[in-house]
């Protein structure tokens, strides 16, 4: 088993990591992608201890847009890029992906909207170019308002302009399914998390049902978005309810049900493209 997308440096799973890779080994648990999503979370990914053996913990190197205010310019931008492009290469035995990075528009203000797209586009543009220098491939976080495709979209463009032929995935896709179709004819990926188990996840489970199996990838974008079964303990703090990796389970068992599947082929199934996504010339 694996997960595609966790976040081991936040400080939630960190206070907890001995528990919670522990848990996720006595499930078959075996395979971890860390998402670094600013310079904190890359320091704290190389200094990372007490795997357990028989553990494979890969990293992705970012920097998230929503690290970007009203108030940095486009000097901020290629300062924080060339940083990245230190990071990577000084690390480059923990780097398996790039990312997550992207458009986020989701509390952008009206008023600040056209500053942080031309940031955020500079932002992902330079993320873009590194993976290809370093024939990596890439973790896309695009999140826009309800109803709209902006960042999709950009994103897509983006990818398109730089004729971008490593994978792609498309982490915790929400979008529209006109846009979703674009995704899965350029062949990239799609994560599904635990939004599918919310009864508000409607919309998200009904869209798995156009996205081909050898096209998912399960992750539980932890300690975000615990599932709903896991939201609803009983007599837990909430502090102790954050997403898991061991959470995958009960994502692909939704998955599984919504596409008429064995949740076992699921995760043998996605399984394989994660290794694929990571390892593609293998």
């Amino acid at each position: 088993m694996y997960d595609s997308h966790i976040h081991l440096t936040d400080e939630l799973v960190l206070a907890h990591l001995p528990e919670v890779l522990r848990e996720f080994q006595l499930h078959g648990g075996k395979d971890l992608l860390n998402i670094a999503q600013d310079f904190e979370y890359i320091y704290k990914s190389v200094e990372l201890d007490n795997i357990p053996a028989n553990m494979n913990i890969f990293h992705s190197f970012g920097l998230h847009p929503g690290i970007l205010t009203a108030d940095r310019t486009e000097r901020d931008v290629a300062k924080d890029l060339r940083k990245l492009e230190r990071a990577v290469d000084v690390h480059s035995e923990y780097v398996s992906a790039i990312g997550e990075c992207g458009f986020d528009f989701f509390r952008v203000s009206k008023s600040d909207f056209e500053k942080l797209y031309t940031l955020q586009y500079l932002l992902f543009e330079g993320q873009i170019r590194l993976a290809v220098d370093r024939g990596l491939p890439l973790v896309i976080h695009a999140r826009d308002v309800k109803g709209e495709d902006i960042a999709v979209k950009s994103a897509l463009a983006l990818l398109t302009e730089h004729n971008f032929s490593d994978p792609v995935v498309f982490h915790s896709y929400t979008g529209t399914a006109d846009v979703l179709e674009t995704i899965i004819a350029q062949g990239y990926y799609i994560g599904v998390n635990a939004i599918v188990t919310y009864p508000s996840g409607k919309d998200v489970r009904e869209l798995l049902n156009v996205i081909p199996i050898e096209q998912i990838l399960l992750e539980t974008d932890s300690p975000y978005l615990p599932t709903q079964t896991r939201r609803q303990l009983k007599h837990v703090a909430a502090t102790e309810k954050f997403g898991r990796p061991v959470d995958i389970l009960e994502i692909a068992e939704v998955v599984a049900e919504t596409k008429g599947l064995t949740a076992g082929r699921v995760i043998d199934t996605t399984y394989e493209n994660f290794r694929r996504f990571l390892m593609p010339s293998a």
